[in-house]
């Protein structure tokens, strides 16, 4: 139930501070207009996981937390208000939310195992490559490059889900082979889109 997120609203946090107006003004945009998002949304209604953006997604200060946004159950959202990179524009702001709506949409849908590795990993490897963060530039793609280029973009969020697995102590010492073992199989998972993110 809604109750459960109300943790969230216990962090301290000083409503009036240029991060948290900045953030927030970023996120009511993007809440607003990606189209990428608000199809989430129906994909997590039709599984049966009721998402209110007002009360599951907050700006808060995460320090000394080193992120730009996590997703906790009990929480919900939380983007990192004072960590700029993940919230100081529209843009950064939209694939942290991104990245963090796919990691709850895997959580709904297969209820991931917080112990297991494999599913932790597959989870990291559909949030690097379906929030937008590891895209290259509209204009590069226009070139006859495309392989290229895809191979690059699976660099990036190879990169990336390992950085993210090794976070999970109990997984830090195997998190490259793992990636490796099961990229072919997640990268091809492309719900709820059926495409990976052109922005």
């Amino acid at each position: 139930g809604r109750s459960s997120y109300s943790g969230i609203n216990s962090m301290q946090f000083d409503s009036s501070s240029s991060a948290h107006l900045r953030c927030q003004k970023n996120l009511d945009e993007v809440l607003e207009n990606d189209i990428y998002i608000h199809h989430m949304f129906k994909a997590l209604d039709k599984l049966g996981c009721d998402v209110v953006p007002d009360l599951f997604i907050k700006c808060r200060p995460c320090s000394p937390i080193r992120a730009t946004g996590f997703y906790e159950s009990r929480l919900g959202i939380v983007l990192c208000e004072d960590q700029a990179e993940g919230t100081s524009t529209n843009k950064r702001l939209k694939q942290t939310l991104r990245h963090e709506l796919v990691h709850v949409f895997d959580h709904c849908r297969a209820n991931i195992d917080s112990q297991n590795c494999y599913q932790i990993g597959c989870s990291e490897i559909r949030a690097a490559s379906l929030s937008g963060e590891c895209n290259f530039s509209r204009e590069v793609m226009r070139l006859n490059v495309t392989t290229t280029i895809r191979k690059k973009q699976q660099v990036c969020v190879k990169r990336r889900a390992v950085q993210s697995l090794k976070m999970h102590p109990h997984c830090r010492d195997k998190a490259e082979e793992i990636i490796d073992t099961i990229f072919p199989v997640c990268w091809n998972d492309l719900e709820p889109y059926g495409h990976h993110p052109k922005k």
